[in-house]
């Protein structure tokens, strides 16, 4: 507010010395609640704008300057001039990166905004989040916890001194090279090869009530496919088998080269797909629809030069064949919310690092979020009457 007030005559009439009466607005508590009203009205522009369209989400998790795991949540969706608009939607706290804290986080983050998960077409979330996602329920193992107990031990303990760090990799590029010869490397660090036809017994538990195993077994069954299992129930409760239809059937709305992959059949599958939007007369229509639409689009030049699907809908809307052809421009819009990258998400996590500093890193996740939309949105913000927010 100060600085504000520095640089600009018409703040600095109003703050401080100069406010009306005791209105100087400097307690942290009026200013939290302002930016709070300041989040909440940015974030009804944006659903606003929305107006019932569909969207996706795209959800990325990052840790924050006071090493807190949180989870930024950005909406991608058409507007009514056929542009794909990605706003940010809010950031949540979460204990893991696993699917069950990140739908429970979603629907917490929901229930503060006026979005219905029926509009929900997509969700995207990071390579690497997945990949954490993997890790941690790998870890349920309990020979497989272990083994990353002491991996994060021998880490910690050789990330306290930067010359550990160079003695460590000298030593490991040496043993490498020595490793080679793996039968030689374990008789000189009396590592035992297990017979894999032997009975597997557990140090320090009875060997009288131990399941007759064998070593094979052991490893193979109880230790390699309980992860693997684990790890794919993980990656199905965030992919469906659907998926992998999708990317087909959606190259063939390109527009490039005269809409040379176009395919009716495929448009057909692809709404098919989508049962809820798309009802058995809607099915019966669309083919024909697509007739008219394709002849139509080929007598136009401004629809040749086109260089993908959101550049087609943008012309679409543009010169009103969205009306014309609305199940057509349906299947297109429902293309488009996809998620595709979080590039977006990333931009978000630099925002972050701005707003929490490690200065101030104490700041609570509500005060966190509302900071984040107001800055992240400030284009919309821009926009807002102070009416509302007061």
């Amino acid at each position: 507010m100060r600085f504000f007030a520095d640089h600009n005559e018409k703040v600095r009439n109003v703050v401080f010395e100069n406010a009306p009466k005791n209105h100087k607005y400097t307690s942290s508590d009026i200013q939290k609640d302002l930016v709070r009203a300041c989040a909440i009205e940015t974030i009804n522009a944006i659903t606003k704008d929305m107006e019932g369209t569909f969207f996706s989400l795209l959800v990325d998790g990052s840790r924050d300057g006071s090493t807190k795991e949180q989870m930024m949540v950005v909406l991608r969706y058409v507007n009514k001039k056929g542009e794909a608009i990605e706003k940010f939607l809010g950031v949540q706290h979460v204990s893991s990166t696993t699917s069950s804290p990140l739908e429970e986080a979603i629907e917490r983050l929901f229930a503060t905004t006026n979005l219905s998960m029926s509009k929900l077409r997509g969700q995207g979330y990071d390579g690497a989040s997945n990949m954490i996602a993997l890790v941690f329920v790998a870890k349920e193992n309990e020979d497989v916890a272990n083994f990353f107990i002491n991996a994060s031990s021998l880490v910690n303990l050789i990330g306290l001194s930067c010359k550990h760090r160079d003695a460590f990799r000298e030593k490991q590029q040496e043993q490498f090279q020595k490793a080679l010869d793996l039968e030689k490397f374990y008789e000189k660090h009396d590592i035992i090869i297990p017979n894999m036809e032997d009975l597997h017994f557990v140090p320090g538990k009875s060997r009288h009530k131990a399941s007759k195993i064998t070593n094979f077994h052991y490893y193979r069954v109880d230790l390699y496919f309980q992860v693997l299992d684990m790890q794919l129930k993980e990656l199905n409760d965030c992919f469906i088998e659907v998926n992998t239809k999708w990317l087909p059937c959606m190259a063939c709305l390109s527009p490039v080269n005269n809409f040379a992959s176009f395919d009716k059949s495929k448009i057909v599958r692809l709404a098919q797909l989508y049962s809820q939007d798309f009802d058995r007369m809607d099915l019966m229509n669309l083919p024909i629809q697509l007739d008219n639409y394709i002849h139509d689009i080929k007598m136009h030049s401004e629809f040749l030069s086109l260089r993908g699907i959101s550049d087609l809908a943008k012309e679409l809307a543009k010169t009103g064949r969205c009306e014309s052809y609305m199940l057509v421009y349906k299947v297109l819009t429902l293309a488009l919310v996809l998620p595709v990258a979080t590039a977006s998400v990333e931009r978000v996590f630099s925002a972050m690092k701005i707003v929490k500093t490690p200065l101030r890193n104490k700041m609570g996740d509500q005060w966190l979020n509302d900071s984040m939309v107001v800055y992240i949105e400030r284009d919309v913000f821009t926009f807002i009457d102070n009416e509302l927010i007061m």
